[in-house]
């Protein structure tokens, strides 16, 4: 009687194991299925992917050049000269790797309003200050974001104004000058 009792476990396991084994099949079929059906979808959407990379491009750029120029604007008022040299150096670095990148987005050239409005403000602003040094910096800043504001008008992006900084958001970086 226990080897019938075995004998019957033992057909069961098996009839388990062939079952699970089939199963198993089905699904890998099924999941080469649906991968090659979504290898498909995106292959069909592959351009809005894209252009929806390109958007987020241009708002990466814009969040960088945010940055930089809000801390050019704190090393400026601590009338940091080093610091400035730095951060201008960093936000034109952002603008030429736009240009470069000869983004055109919905018809606008963003490459080349960043060449007349941005760079184009920032050599100015690298000349004056290797001239004359930090004396008008509010100045300079206030042309730089009236640069930057034209060039939103310009693109259709009026609802996107830049202002001189109004809190230090970088609580944890030291803009004072060192001697």
């Amino acid at each position: 009687m226990k080897k019938a009792i075995i004998s019957v476990i033992l057909v069961a396991l098996i009839g388990f194991n062939i079952y699970q084994s089939n199963a198993i099949s089905n699904l890998k079929k099924k999941q080469t299925e649906v991968s090659a059906k979504l290898a498909l979808l995106e292959s069909i959407n592959a351009p809005v992917f894209a252009e929806e990379k390109e958007e987020g491009e241009v708002a990466e750029y814009m969040g960088k050049l945010q940055t930089y120029v809000t801390k050019l604007y704190y090393a400026g008022k601590n009338k940091n000269n080093p610091l400035v040299a730095f951060y201008l150096h960093e936000t034109e670095e952002v603008m030429e790797k736009l240009v470069d990148a000869n983004v055109v987005d919905e018809g606008v050239n963003v490459s080349k309003l960043m060449q007349t409005y941005g760079e184009t403000q920032i050599e100015s602003i690298q000349k004056q200050v290797k001239k004359e040094g930090l004396v008008n910096f509010d100045n300079h800043y206030t042309n730089l974001l009236n640069a930057c504001n034209a060039c939103h008008i310009q693109s259709g992006h009026e609802f996107i104004k830049i202002i001189q900084p109004q809190n230090n958001p970088f609580v944890n970086q030291d803009f004072t000058a060192k001697l």
